[in-house]
């Protein structure tokens, strides 16, 4: 090992502290994120993904899609809840079609970005993107 891989490595007697920002304890001042307008619909969504090539990506929602999508979300209409709600349905099922990637960024505090990555397409998609995507769970 060289020098600076010595000193760098941690030993057993190292105290490595706690990263910053990893406190997740909310106290009473502090407040989530407000709600954002809807950023894409589903149908939009499922348009991209026809045209996109493999590698592009799309940031389909910024928030915390959690409670942005629930029925207790800060979003005031309830058509665009259930809007969002649709889009994160058509790209889960996207995913389990293999035709994205679904990643996230942290940018802040209950603050991150919904992305999709197209993925390499294969043979084995043969109806079109919005009869595998659009088609609601029964």
């Amino acid at each position: 090992m060289s020098a600076l891989t010595k000193r760098c490595a941690p030993t057993a007697n190292d105290f490595i502290p706690p990263v910053r920002g990893r406190n997740r304890e909310k106290h009473a001042h502090q407040s989530a994120a407000p709600a954002r307008e809807l950023l894409i619909d589903a149908i939009q969504f499922c348009a991209w993904i026809a045209q996109a090539s493999p590698g592009d990506t799309l940031e389909y929602h910024r928030g915390f899609l959690a409670l942005d999508a629930g029925p207790d979300s800060q979003t005031p209409r309830s058509d665009e809840r259930r809007e969002l709600a649709r889009v994160a349905r058509t790209a889960c099922r996207a995913a389990e079609k293999r035709l994205v990637h679904l990643v996230q960024r942290r940018n802040g505090p209950d603050d991150y970005s919904y992305l999709a990555i197209t993925r390499q397409r294969t043979d084995k998609v043969t109806a079109s993107l919005s009869t595998l995507l659009l088609q609601e769970g029964a």
